[in-house]
């Protein structure tokens, strides 16, 4: 059997591939949602909310996720500075450049309205904090 993991990944992923106001993506969004939710993994739930915005779905967060605006690799690499990592241990654990995260770094501060990497570690908590 499938792991619960790999199954509202599956979800998330079909979701995407449907039109925006199909009722079947809307029931997979929410499923995805849900599951992301009880296992704790914040940034796919807020990619399953994120798609559920899209369409209308009306399951917008009660606390709106700052990071949701980040493409999955910003994320990652927003929440590997949480962290403490610096970008050449980020660029050897992502196995990317150091010019590829810093590129991503620059985009997260632009995107989020950033000027530091404290900032952004705090930003990081605050919303982790806001989704216990």
């Amino acid at each position: 059997a499938p792991s619960p993991w790999e199954l509202a990944r599956t979800r998330l992923a079909w979701a995407r591939s449907l039109p925006v106001a199909d009722e079947v993506r809307l029931q997979l969004a929410t499923d995805a949602l849900r599951s992301f939710d009880q296992m704790g993994a914040r940034p796919w739930a807020a990619q399953a909310r994120s798609l559920l915005a899209q369409a209308g779905g009306g399951a917008a967060p009660e606390h709106a996720d700052a990071l949701v605006a980040l493409s999955a690799r910003e994320r990652t690499v927003a929440l590997s500075v949480s962290r403490g990592l610096s970008n050449k241990e980020i660029a050897t654990e992502l196995f990317i450049s150091q010019k590829t995260v810093d590129a991503h770094l620059q985009q997260v501060y632009r995107k989020l309205g950033l000027r530091s990497r404290t900032q952004l570690a705090a930003l990081c908590h605050a919303v982790a904090v806001d989704h216990r």
